[in-house]
């Protein structure tokens, strides 16, 4: 990814925060999409209840919307709006359809959660209460948020910028690691998108995270607590090194895929641990190498 990319954009939120701060904006509220209007556009007022749009103009510092996707009317929302703070969480209801919610096509990512607010990282949430599939389509990013396939999957697009956290040597909430975003819930949840940024990729839930892309280029930690991640590329893990795993949780990679890096920790770029039969790619923090995967991690 272009690096100068992320540090343009969070520049531009940093200038919307501001602006956002002098117009006063209210607590936030939630919205709930009707898909009422005659297209697909968020900023359009009629595919809202009430015929008012979210708040899509706020600050990283300030407390956008929370958004509600129900039904089964215009199952494909489009965010063509320059965002800033688009929205704080996003939920998909228990009588959503199959929604696809798409960032235009360009070079700005739409951002979900805040800084504001108490605690601020419970905000960037996408969460999936329906049984139909849910897919996130181009270009995303989510400042503290967990995604939770809590009664259906999740498949993700484009790019996911990991944490929203901008550059290599930023710092505070913005370093490597300072912020994390949380893959969870009963269902699946798969990546097809490339992984970004500084952030943390925390996989919790029962449910598998999938991951196949070999572009992902994130450099922060991964730490696979609950279920099963599956990798289906050589560099699907990102820069950071190997996985770090509690008992009880699976890492599996499907031929072509391995886990580089020394021991769980450093650099990637070091020699790749012993090759093994794609069911078996499981390692133990501080292993130098493979383990049956009977064995666990």
């Amino acid at each position: 990814m272009n690096r100068s990319f992320v540090k343009n954009n969070a520049l531009r939120f940093a200038a919307l925060t501001a602006v956002a701060g002098m117009a006063g904006f209210s607590q936030a509220a939630t919205k709930t999409w009707d898909g009422g209007g005659a297209d697909d556009f968020i900023n359009t007022a009629a595919n809202w209840v009430g015929d008012v749009n979210p708040n899509l103009t706020a600050g990283s510092g300030t407390n956008a919307d929370d958004w509600v996707f129900t039904g089964s009317t215009r199952l494909t929302p489009t965010i063509n709006v320059v965002p800033g703070n688009l929205a704080n969480n996003v939920t998909f209801d228990a009588n959503a359809g199959a929604f696809t919610l798409t960032v235009s096509t360009g070079t700005n990512f739409a951002a979900f959660g805040s800084t504001a607010g108490s605690p601020a990282s419970t905000a960037g949430n996408f969460t999936n209460n329906s049984a139909n599939v849910q897919t996130l389509s181009g270009n995303f990013a989510s400042r503290f948020g967990t995604v939770n396939a809590n009664t259906g999957a999740f498949v993700i697009n484009g790019e996911w910028i990991l944490g929203n956290t901008g550059v290599s040597g930023s710092t505070g909430t913005n370093a490597q690691d300072g912020r994390t975003n949380t893959f969870t819930g009963s269902n699946n949840v798969t990546i097809h998108a490339q992984i970004t940024s500084v952030g943390r990729l925390l996989k919790q839930g029962t449910g598998t995270l999938f991951i196949d892309n070999d572009a992902n280029d994130y450099s922060g930690t991964t730490r696979i607590e609950q279920g099963a991640v599956q990798i289906s590329a050589a560099n699907a893990l990102g820069t950071y090194g190997a996985p770090v795993s509690r008992a009880g949780a699976v890492l599996s990679g499907k031929p072509g895929a391995r886990v580089q890096g020394a021991s769980g920790t450093g650099p990637r770029g070091g020699p790749p641990p012993p090759a093994c039969p794609p069911a078996d790619l499981h390692r133990r923090p501080g292993a130098a190498g493979c383990l049956p995967s009977s064995s666990g991690i």
